[in-house]
């Protein structure tokens, strides 16, 4: 049987100071934590937004806690949850969105429409989030092409 969830939010304009970051960032697999601690307080909260959602889309497909040291994201392919679904992230500088599946690979992308966007470039948009969300589902994304 297969089943899905999408989760997204928005993210907000300032960086906060949240408790469950600290938290979360330090629960990661070492490799993980100190590529997050590299990037900027933006960047770092919209991953750890995105894993945050990751996690809460397992517990609820699993019926039960999902622990963070069980993710892995290995160079170059297409992170995962050991014993777990699969799944897939994306942010933009406003949104956070992830998928989490059982019994089926997926794929997610978000981004940031421009303000002043006109129907072609929504429509240029939409087929670019489609086509990234596809190789992401894939295991390729952008990068591996």
């Amino acid at each position: 049987m297969s089943a899905a969830i999408v989760l997204h939010a928005p993210l907000p304009a300032e960086p906060l100071s949240l408790r469950w970051e600290s938290s979360l960032l330090q629960s990661l697999p070492y490799a993980r934590r100190l590529q997050l601690e590299g990037r900027s307080a933006p960047q770092r909260l919209a991953s750890l937004a995105g894993i945050a959602l990751v996690l809460l889309g397992a517990e609820r497909l699993a019926g039960q806690p999902v622990a963070p040291r069980n993710l892995s994201f290995p160079l170059n392919l297409k992170p995962s949850l050991a014993h777990g679904p699969e799944f897939s992230l994306s942010h933009s500088t406003q949104l956070v969105a992830s998928c989490v599946a059982l019994g089926q690979p997926c794929g997610i992308d978000v981004e940031d429409a421009p303000l002043e966007a006109n129907a072609a470039d929504i429509a240029r948009l939409r087929h670019w989030t489609a086509t990234e969300a596809v190789l992401k589902a894939a295991g390729r994304g952008v990068r591996n092409m």
